[in-house]
Parts: structure tokens; C-alpha cells; sequence
């Protein structure tokens, strides 16, 4: 398991759902575990995310494309009072009532917490009161007063834009090449076509 990778999917993650981090961390860590369950490397699922038809596990193309949905997935727990938690133990509490997995409260509790003992604690982590640790990375903001702050926003987004400029950027570089290219031949035909017409 790379940790620091883990870390930092969980954080692009974060940017996104608004919950903490280390809860992210945990959660996966104690679902695969430790980064290690064939349906992650099988899959690309850290999560435990069941298809609609409950028969298996869904597939993604990469763990980015994990991350991205798994990051949105969970704000469908919002009714539920995700972002009520003040802990990880009532965090592990809301995705239960939810329906999110049918281990015991107390086994997933146990297991999110030796995860985050892994990473220094983060026990009373909140989604309205971010860690220093979170923050000094620029992904969240870190209280109510920073998500009332239009740069923390706006610091978030361009985190998170990054990280897809990182992800996508040799596609995006050969589409451009690729239009650049259909408009060079273009208007090499068109003054072809053009220089005939002169001619004739």
C-alpha cells in the first residue's frame, strides 16, 4: 500500500464531498483492507460500492475515476446527517443508517479507527472543522469561517482542477493537436480548392 498515494486520493476526495480526509482515509482503508482487497485491485473500487443490481462490485477504469464518483456517491448520505458528524464513530453511524454496508456499527467503528491511528488520530475530526493537516494542504476549507471565504473556494477548485489538468493532460494536449490539425488541413484545402478556382 502506498500511503501517501492513498492520502492523497482520499484529499482530492475531500475537496469534493467535504468530508474530512482522514474519515475518507479510514473508511477505505478498513473497506479494502488496508488497500489491499482484490475487488480494489480487481475493480479500482475502494469503496465496497455494490452495482444497482447488488450482484457485484463496480468497476471503474482507473482510481481517479473512483475517487471522482465515490466523492460525489457519498453526498447522497446528506439526509442521513453525514455532515452532522463530529466524529468518525457517528461519521461510521450516518452511512449505516443510510444503507452504505451491513457490517456491525461497532466492527466498521473499530476499523476506521485503527485505519486512522495509522495517520496520527483525527478522532474528532469534523467536515465544519478541518485538521491544520488538511488545510496546510490546500484542499478544504478548514472552519465555517474559510467555506464563508470565496479564496478558500476558490483555492478548493483550483486544487481540484489541477489534479485533473495532472490526470487528463495528454489527452487534452492531443485533442487540441488533433483540432489544430483539422484546422491546418482545412485551410490548406480550402486555399487549394480556392487556387484551382483562380486558375481555371
Amino acid at each position: 500500500m502506498d500511503q501517501q498515494y492513498w492520502i492523497g486520493q482520499a484529499k482530492t476526495a475531500a475537496a469534493i464531498s467535504g468530508i474530512p480526509w482522514e474519515w475518507i482515509y479510514a473508511q477505505w482503508a478498513h473497506e479494502t483492507g488496508g488497500y489491499t482487497s482484490d475487488v480494489l485491485l480487481e475493480y479500482n473500487n475502494a469503496g465496497g460500492l455494490m452495482r444497482s443490481d447488488l450482484q457485484d462490485y463496480m468497476t471503474f477504469p482507473t482510481v481517479g475515476a473512483f475517487t471522482d464518483y465515490w466523492a460525489n456517491y457519498i453526498k447522497l448520505y446528506a439526509p442521513d446527517g453525514v455532515y452532522d458528524a463530529t466524529t468518525p464513530d457517528e461519521y461510521a453511524a450516518k452511512i449505516r443508517s443510510g444503507g452504505y454496508y451491513t457490517d456491525t456499527l461497532a466492527n466498521y467503528q473499530k476499523g476506521m479507527a485503527y485505519w486512522l491511528s495509522t495517520i496520527g488520530g483525527a478522532g474528532t475530526s469534523s467536515p465544519f472543522s478541518l485538521p491544520v493537516a488538511n488545510a496546510a494542504g490546500g484542499i478544504a476549507p478548514t472552519s465555517w469561517a474559510d467555506r464563508l471565504n470565496p479564496l478558500s473556494w476558490l483555492q478548493a477548485g483550483l486544487t481540484a482542477l489541477l489534479d485533473l489538468l495532472g490526470r487528463y493532460m495528454f489527452a487534452l494536449i492531443g485533442s487540441v493537436l488533433f483540432v489544430l490539425g483539422i484546422l491546418v488541413l482545412n485551410k490548406n484545402t480550402t486555399e487549394k480548392i480556392l487556387r484551382q478556382k483562380g486558375d481555371e
